[in-house]
């Protein structure tokens, strides 16, 4: 065997230093060294690190300039990974290394970043040149789109009122709108333009002062913007997909937030940075998180069947079939601009939406397509309950008593319509457009209220209803569900003409496309039984969809952060719930069947207020004390007080704010719905999911009803094909397991428990009517320390204990630094519900001990008393959910 020493070149070619293809150093040797480097110093001057790995370089043979550029490239995209950081002292930066954590990518592989060297530090299969390091521990791993929190894109689509919830595509049309109608005059330079978007005048790019902006360009008049910063580098990420990232060549450089998820999961071609590569999985993580994949509803690509909807005659009563993804809300928003640009009278012009939350995001999105956003406010736009309300409040008798509940309201309204009372139908007559979303939802009543409604609309009014009989899944809440409203239009009104949206702008899977059309045509098949046809629709999920084990039992796949998980009921999703709290998962969760909660910035500001008005000073020195400072702006704060309790000019009523807070819906603007962790997955049930979209849904199966039961199928099998078709790219399904009892009279649920021969109960805790509500005493000061505890864990879910006080039950902090605080008490109610529970588990006289755990405070409320000592009360009360364990003492 012949020896030999090796050459300069062969040995850095040897230590992996250099790479064999690009005639220069390895970017994941370099990062290798330099990571080495600063975790062995523990921190490191900057330019000593990278004159350290100059001289390393030079020492193998490459010419210093070489090694610097590609030490200082590689440096960049460490510290944008969160693999090393640099701070600025007073001597100079100091580069040293991050916290470790590991980031998700896509299925089975996640990087793992900052820590100490690990000792899989080779780079990943799938890319080869990749500068972090692969992570063979996936438990502890955060998702991609956590990490790298929103696309800074949606930032500026908040600040215009525009709604978040969308794609980047669906975002640039509305910013494009939104420009048109209320953009700011705008000087362009003659390099400004980087691409247009439509042919009418749709651009994006620089202005003058540097700001990028969209814009529209009129030929005879100066050109409209709408600036926000980095928002043209979106948009022409949205106009030329990731293969720009191939080449970057536009005058700016990367978004930060781009080149942190490159950093993670690609590869630089050169120093440069602006040329990356990508693997197939990585390419579609990114495009998932930044929303860059295929159209979606809504984008800048419209279709026939839209147009045919949005530009028709405004008399012209149309029956719209919309299934999934078509594009309907975008849709009916597009119908009523168009009204309004027509001529039609906003005040003149009804939408009838089936939720709160709707009603709120259609009306933020209307008023982006007016040429006069105000407009969009004197357009009625409410639900069929606040329908019936507002007719009964206008045209009822007076002296008639209040109707017991929103479906006693309903029958009342509907026995005045069909009543004939000539002032409600002359109001009625002054309606000259009214749009019905939902249609497929209404049953019973609420069907027949809104038939009556139109059949009393004069014959020139128009009338644009949208269903689709595949998604019609509360047939539940009547007895009798009665004919589909558009099958009973269709009947007794021949004017009505039917349409069909018939292309899917959502889905970006071809499989998922696939499995959601033969699940359609599995419900619509009026061939075989109903129990066939359920058949089908779950085998059809069940041969397309990824499985993952039970998530009610905790082992789960970690759905992505955005990612919904749904649930067939109310009691599985607490079921899984209480699990995940007990392993301190990181999850929102949507309570359903709970009255409104008003955020609680509110309550936390407004405490110590007395008296009837809060002017502008009063309210900056309370806003200042707040500690931890919410999320919103102060700016925001005050505007969202000012309209909902405005007093003369620059004041806040405080009496019209604490009746409307305590009103039941309270305003749409100050709702919170999602409750929690301020991060992680959605956990609801796939009622509570409809009109919810997200690029992940796991959906977790329940066990297939009995032959025997009296089970509606076709019901069953269009709940299964709503939380399907939730799901943008991908779909997961699991099983889950709640069977609790439900308590007679009563909405709380529970379940034996038994174990060790002993028998004791779960209970369901945080119904609304468990949380006594009470002003709290304030100290001299004005302050209150449960009330400041409140608003600290107002954020995150905290565990809770109930102890039994003289035959109270009194709620405290459970564990940590707060650990036995007072929160707040249950109600009398609560302790009846307990021992009827107690008795019927274990038998008469048996009754529960003195403590309960696994009670979890999940947010906090605002609560209001339009009357108080000294003038309106704001205070914070616990917004609690659980299914704890009670022990039982046995009968004696």
């Amino acid at each position: 065997m012949e020896l030999r020493a090796l050459t300069e070149s062969e040995a850095a070619l040897e230590a992996g230093v250099i790479s064999e293809t690009d005639d220069g150093l390895s970017f994941a040797e370099m990062a290798r060294l330099l990571r080495t480097a600063v975790m062995s110093a523990g921190a490191i001057e900057r330019d000593a690190l990278l004159g350290r790995a100059e001289a390393d370089a030079v020492f193998l043979g490459f010419p210093a300039s070489a090694a610097r550029a590609r030490a200082s490239a590689t440096l960049a995209v460490l510290e944008a990974a969160g693999d090393l950081a640099t701070i600025a002292t007073n001597d100079g930066d100091i580069a040293l290394t991050c916290p470790e954590q590991c980031v998700q990518i896509g299925g089975n592989s996640a990087v793992l970043l900052g820590g100490s060297e690990s000792a899989v530090d080779t780079p990943s299969a799938s890319a080869p040149s990749s500068i972090v390091r692969p992570a063979a521990d996936l438990s502890s791993a955060r998702p991609l789109e956590e990490f790298l929190g929103p696309p800074r894109w949606r930032s500026a689509l908040s600040a215009l009122g525009l709604p978040t919830q969308t794609d980047l595509s669906q975002a640039t049309q509305l910013l494009l709108d939104a420009a048109r109608v209320k953009g700011e005059p705008a000087n362009i330079p003659p390099d400004g333009i980087w691409g247009r978007l439509d042919d009418a005048g749709g651009a994006f790019g620089l202005l003058e002062d540097g700001r990028e902006a969209i814009f529209v360009l009129h030929p005879e008049e100066v050109a409209r913007a709408i600036s926000a910063p980095e928002i043209a580098r979106w948009i022409a990420l949205d106009l030329w997909g990731l293969e720009l990232v191939a080449d970057w060549s536009l005058p700016r450089p990367l978004p930060p937030q781009l080149l942190r998820a490159l950093a993670l999961v690609g590869a630089p071609e050169d120093d440069s940075l602006l040329r990356w590569q990508l693997p197939s999985d990585a390419a579609s993580a990114i495009a998932a998180w930044a929303g860059l994949a295929g159209s979606s509803e809504g984008s800048s690509v419209r279709d026939a069947d839209q147009d045919a909807v949005i530009h028709a005659a405004a008399p012209a009563r149309l029956l719209v079939e919309a299934p999934p993804g078509c594009g309907k809300t975008w849709t009916a928003c597009r119908r009523v601009s168009a009204l309004v640009d027509g001529g039609t009278p906003p005040s003149r012009i009804w939408m009838i939406s089936f939720t709160r939350v709707a009603v709120a995001e259609i009306r933020s999105r209307i008023a982006g397509l007016l040429r006069e956003p105000a407009d969009a406010r004197d357009i009625r736009i409410i639900t069929i309950d606040s329908l019936a309300w507002r007719l009964r409040q206008g045209f009822a008798d007076p002296d008639m008593p209040t109707p017991a509940g929103y479906d006693g309201g309903i029958a009342e309204t509907l026995n005045l319509l069909e009543a004939g009372d000539v002032q409600l139908i002359d109001f009625v007559a002054g309606i000259q457009h009214l749009v019905v979303d939902e249609a497929q939802d209404l049953s019973g009543d609420r069907n027949r209220l809104v038939a009556a409604l139109i059949f009393r609309l004069s014959a020139e009014c128009g009338v644009t209803v949208f269903y689709d009989p595949a998604q019609a899944i509360y047939g539940f809440s009547s007895a009798d569900p009665g004919q589909p409203l558009s099958d009973r239009l269709a009947a007794a009104a021949p004017s009505f003409r039917r349409v069909a949206l018939r292309s899917d702008h959502r889905t970006r899977s071809a499989d998922l496309a696939d499995l959601f059309r033969s699940m359609r045509l599995a419900i619509t098949d009026n061939a075989p039984s109903p129990t066939d046809r359920y058949d089908a629709v779950r085998s059809a999920i069940e041969l397309a969809a990824g499985a993952t084990p039970a998530i009610s039992v905790g082992k789960t796949t970690p759905p992505s952060s955005s990612a919904l998980v749904l649930f067939r009921s109310r009691s599985a999703m607490l079921a899984a719930s209480a699990s995940h709290w007990a392993e301190g998962r990181s999850f929102r969760i949507r309570l359903t069947g709970r009255a409104e909660i008003v955020e609680p910035w509110i309550g936390a500001l407004l405490v110590s207020c007395r008296g009837d008005r809060l002017d502008r000073t009063e309210f900056e020195t309370l806003w200042r004390q707040l500690a931890p400072a919410p999320l919103l702006s102060r700016d925001t704060a005050w505007a969202v007080l000012r309209r909902i309790a405005p007093a003369g000019t620059g004041a806040v009523d405080l009496r019209r704010l604490a009746d409307r807070l305590a009103a039941s819906p309270p305003p749409l603007e100050v709702q919170q719905t999602d409750l929690g962790a301020r991060s992680g997955p959605l956990l609801t049930t796939i009622h509570g999911a409809k009109g919810r979209e997200a690029e992940e849904v796991h959906l977790m199966l329940p066990r297939r009803p009995e032959e025997a039961s009296r089970t509606d199928w076709d019901e069953e099998a269009r709940i299964l094909f709503v939380g399907a078709t939730r799901a943008r790219t991908r779909l997961v399904i699991g099983s889950s397991h709640g069977y609790l009892h439900s308590l007679p009279g009563s909405k709380r649920l529970w379940q034996p428990w038994t174990r060790g021969g002993r028998t004791d109960v779960r209970v369901e805790v945080g119904l609304d009517e468990d949380v006594d509500q009470a002003p709290p005493e304030l100290a001299d000061d004005g302050t209150h320390g449960t009330q400041n505890l409140l608003w600290k864990h107002s954020w995150r879910p905290v565990p809770l204990r109930a102890e039994r006080e003289h035959r109270e039950w009194i709620l405290h902090f459970d564990g940590g630094p707060d650990d036995g605080f007072r929160v707040g008490s249950l109600t009398a109610t609560f302790g009846k519900s307990l021992r009827e529970i107690a008795a019927a588990a274990a038998g008469p006289g048996a009754w529960p001990g003195g403590r309960i755990k696994g009670i979890y405070m999940v947010a906090a409320r605002t609560a209001a008393l339009p009357v108080g000592d000294g003038g309106p009360r704001f205070w914070l009360e616990p917004v609690i959910a659980g299914l704890p364990i009670v022990w039982l003492n046995p009968a004696r």
